[in-house]
């Protein structure tokens, strides 16, 4: 019963998703010039594109070393490397972004499942603080283009960075406090209280590389080096487009983006990046033609890159997507777990 319920979800979120996805493209169609788009595609500065590549392939190492530091760098980089990637890849063509899962099977098998993914919990928490930061840190240049204003809200994100970070570490460095403030808000619910301190202790011992600060700081500037690099490619990429650009327009799309594709939509975020992308250079500007142009482009980089390696991951591990999506569904209904 249980697994026919989850069908279901499934089968309503996917519907729900795809619909979302269907509904951004069209309202693409209504509001862009498709003649025009093709123009902005044609004139893209082809060495900028060229240029960006490489700095976008190294912007994923940065991230990897991250994920290997939390990881204790028990794990070659290589191998690291090439599983994130296939994780990229199976959310690109699978629904419900099941690439978070399929990367936990893949190093769980030798490395204990709990713990790969709460180095996986962990880095999306640390994306989620740059991603916000970036954001609340870029929104003037959008609303007003004030470099005065956007300075000082720079210090105010910076010690909102400061202290978000400051908190995550505290809650890796004191764990018996996570487990106090557990029981106080299951008081009443002993049942989730046991099964909880019995699953803690296995995630806490994969969040436990941070609580060494010396790794800690090694975490956060690996991250740290793979935002900016991104934010450099998005730099790149949207110069090759709109000449004018600058690279607060490309920090802003980048956080916006980030965030918004946490929206329900189809595999791949198709329809919603771009619609995103529309929406926050539309606060610089930006011709909606152009906007669609270095939205396309940069997809698609994000495809092909992750696609290639994402597929040399799946044969290095001995896994096809067929059976690793198996394995995927076994675990999301709770057989052999």
């Amino acid at each position: 019963m249980a697994s026919k319920a989850s069908s279901k979800g499934e089968i309503l979120r996917l519907i729900s998703g795809l619909i979302i996805s269907l509904g951004a493209i069209g309202l693409i169609f209504l509001v862009v010039d498709v003649h025009e788009v093709g123009i902005a595609l044609k004139d893209a500065n082809l060495l900028l594109l060229l240029f960006a590549v490489p700095i976008y392939v190294i912007s994923f190492g940065a991230r990897a070393m991250g994920w290997r530091s939390l990881l204790k760098k028990e794990v070659p980089f290589r191998r690291v490397f090439l599983v994130m990637n296939v994780g990229y890849l199976l959310n690109n063509i699978l629904p419900f972004r099941m690439g978070e899962i399929g990367r936990t099977i893949l190093l769980g098998r030798t490395h204990g499942y709990l713990r790969v993914l709460a180095t996986i919990i962990m880095e999306r928490s640390f994306d989620l603080i740059f991603a916000a930061s970036l954001l609340l840190g870029t929104l003037p240049f959008a609303l007003t283009g004030n470099q005065m204003q956007a300075r000082m809200t720079g210090f105010i994100v910076g010690g909102f960075v400061v202290i978000a970070f400051l908190l995550l570490y505290l809650v890796v460095r004191f764990p018996l406090s996570v487990k106090r403030i557990i029981e106080r808000i299951f008081v009443r619910r002993a049942d989730i209280v046991k099964i909880l301190h019995e699953k803690l202790e296995s995630v806490l011992q994969g969040l436990s590389v941070l609580s060494n600060l010396k790794r800690f700081m090694i975490v956060l500037s690996w991250m740290g080096l793979g935002w900016a690099l991104a934010i450099l490619v998005q730099y790149i990429v949207l110069k090759s487009v709109v000449p004018q650009a600058e690279i607060a327009w490309a920090a802003f799309v980048l956080a916006s983006s980030s965030l918004g594709v946490a929206i329900p939509s189809s595999p791949a975020y198709v329809g919603v990046f771009e619609g995103v992308v529309i929406g926050a250079l539309a606060f610089f500007k930006v011709e909606t033609s152009q906007a669609l142009a270095f939205a396309l482009i940069y997809h698609m980089m994000y495809i092909a890159v992750t696609g290639l390696f994402g597929v040399i991951g799946l044969a290095k591990e001995g896994q096809n997507l067929g059976l690793l999506y198996r394995q995927i569904r076994e675990r999301r209904f709770g057989k052999g777990a």
